[in-house]
């Protein structure tokens, strides 16, 4: 009768755990190089921080004298808040110009 050896018999090579562990550190260390390393796009900044203004410039689209003025110097604004109204009486007259020319210009395909 044959002896049978009950320990367990390591069948793979000693050196391929190694190489795992190498080659997960190598691919990690090359991806948080990576990452760290990208090109930026040109003309952006990237930066952390809070940006304070003290002052800021604003022009209307259209020129006109102002009506009503719904805020003073130094006041908190936020967007889209209504800061002045300009007199709009020139304008109207205008759209009514441009609507009367309009309903012409049908009557006369009519």
């Amino acid at each position: 009768m044959a002896i049978v050896d009950s320990r367990k018999t390591n069948t793979r090579p000693k050196f391929i755990r190694p190489i795992i562990i190498i080659a997960v550190i190598g691919l990690g260390g090359f991806f948080v190089y990576r990452s760290l390393n990208k090109p930026q796009p040109t003309g952006v900044i990237i930066a952390s921080g809070s940006i304070e203004a003290d002052e800021a410039t604003v022009s209307p689209k259209v020129a006109g004298k102002v009506l009503i003025l719904s805020v003073d110097e130094g006041d908190n604004v936020h967007r889209g808040e209504l800061l002045a109204r300009l007199d709009d009486t020139e304008l109207r007259a205008q759209l009514g110009q441009a609507q009367a020319s309009l309903v012409s210009a049908q009557a006369k395909l009519d």
